[in-house]
């Protein structure tokens, strides 16, 4: 009888000492970090039926996003793109991301302001209306935090 008493109060013990330490952990990340990102036109060259629109994005110190290769670790960040009747991508311009090998795995992450700049083709008749894009993306330190963020533009 002593011993399984013995036994439930260590039982007991260690559940309270792993509640204790992951409402550290869970306590740390209450407050989802969140990426700042900002999406505008390019400046430079216009050319008829061409916009260059760019994304910039920024995570907080110490975190970082992967990069838009998915890989078996983290997770990638994309792009869905919402545009107008009459408007198409022709490129997007990713900066290379760091490559970091992970165990047997290849991981590719951004832990800096990464700038992406985006080919947009406009068609004679095309609408006037928003260009949206969600970003969906990981935001990592010791943990992946998946988040999303929608921007829009109004070309002119």
């Amino acid at each position: 009888m002593r011993i399984t008493r013995l036994l439930l109060l260590l039982r007991l013990a260690t559940s309270v000492a792993a509640i204790t330490s992951l409402t550290g952990v869970v306590g740390e990340y209450a407050q989802r970090p969140t990426l700042d990102a900002s999406l505008a036109e390019a400046r430079g060259v216009k050319v008829p039926d061409r916009h260059t629109v760019r994304i910039s994005l920024r995570m907080p110190a110490g975190w970082h996003i992967g990069g838009p290769q998915p890989t078996a670790i983290g997770l990638p960040t994309r792009l869905g793109w919402h545009l107008p009747r009459g408007w198409r991508v022709l490129d997007e311009r990713w900066p290379p991301a760091t490559r970091e090998i992970v165990g047997r795995d290849t991981s590719f992450t951004y832990d800096h302001p990464v700038t992406i700049d985006v080919l947009l083709a406009k068609e004679p008749d095309a609408a006037r209306n928003a260009i949206e894009v969600v970003i969906s993306y990981g935001l990592c330190r010791e943990v992946c935090v998946p988040g999303q963020v929608a921007l829009s533009y109004s070309p002119k």
